[in-house]
């Protein structure tokens, strides 16, 4: 339910994360796209943004796409479970499901953040000329 109210949110709420400052480095534009203002990038680990649509929107896209490929995954997974008689005892282990979900939250957010700096640029680049 979340996951799909933050989608929502990400597709149809024309929010913008691009910040009005220019000439921002990807740590100090990743800190001011998630709080809004200027922040440390080291505080995203302990603070949440003041504004909450602000998060549903980051949100959105992050956990959505990571359910998406942590589904191709799992599914992956449960077919080599149940259709070959080493991969349970062998290679299954709930840490590494773990590790999997983190590492792959932290990509796709990665990602997403690398994408909005590109438009950031991008718009940058055409304000100057």
């Amino acid at each position: 339910g979340y996951v799909a109210y933050c989608l929502r949110v990400y597709m149809y709420s024309g929010f913008s994360l691009l910040p009005a400052t220019k000439h921002l480095k990807f740590s100090a534009f990743f800190a001011q796209a998630y709080f809004g203002r200027s922040h440390s990038p080291w505080a995203v680990l302990w603070k949440w943004p003041g504004v909450t649509i602000r998060l549903h929107f980051i949100l959105g896209y992050i956990l959505s796409v990571s359910l998406l490929w942590l589904g191709a995954i799992t599914t992956i997974m449960w077919l080599l479970i149940f259709h070959t008689q080493s991969f349970y005892k062998d290679y299954y282990d709930p840490r590494i499901l773990l590790a999997l979900v983190v590492l792959m939250i932290i990509s796709v957010g990665y990602y997403f953040f690398r994408k909005e700096y590109k438009r950031y640029l991008d718009m940058e680049l055409s304000a100057a000329f």
